[in-house]
């Protein structure tokens, strides 16, 4: 009956740290997802959901050295991906910063090609009124390029 016990308790051990190992490979594959999804979108609400994975994460490493106790290698190999999983989900947060950086100058880009396009209507009027022809081609030149990168970020 003894052994009876111990081998279902060796099978109860293997068992938990099977489920140890799923969990943090599950955490981390959903982590690389959310940043996947992050990069094509660059929505709030991804970056959020990551946080809160990165922090579910955090319980699957916990549970993972609990699983592991007593084995060093294991508890290396887990040290290991726990390093690794801190500088993906660090590396992710200089992302977001990036990304809300280039959101900014993107829309003080805009801001500007658009003060600019009514700059060189302006001109475009002023000259067509003088008569000036070379000014006025010059012009539409001018609102042709501040359109045509108006139209580039709009596809971007």
């Amino acid at each position: 009956m003894l052994a009876l016990h111990g081998v279902f308790g060796d099978y109860r051990a293997a068992a938990s740290q099977t489920l140890a190992i799923g969990n943090m490979v599950d955490d981390v594959a959903v982590l690389r997802l959310l940043d996947a999804r992050y990069r094509i979108a660059g929505n709030d609400a991804i970056s959020a959901e990551f946080g809160e994975t990165a922090a579910a994460v955090e319980q699957s490493y916990a549970a993972a050295e609990l699983a592991f106790a007593g084995n060093a290698a294991a508890l290396e190999t887990t040290a290991g991906v726990k390093s690794e999983g801190a500088a993906f989900i660090a590396a992710f947060a200089r992302e977001t910063e990036l990304h809300a950086t280039r959101e900014s100058l993107l829309a003080q880009m805009q801001t500007h090609a658009n003060a600019a396009h009514d700059a060189v209507n302006e001109v475009l009027a002023s000259s067509a009124n003088a008569g000036h022809t070379a000014s006025v081609v010059e012009a539409d030149k001018a609102s042709d390029a501040i359109l045509q990168r108006r139209l580039r970020k709009t596809a971007s």
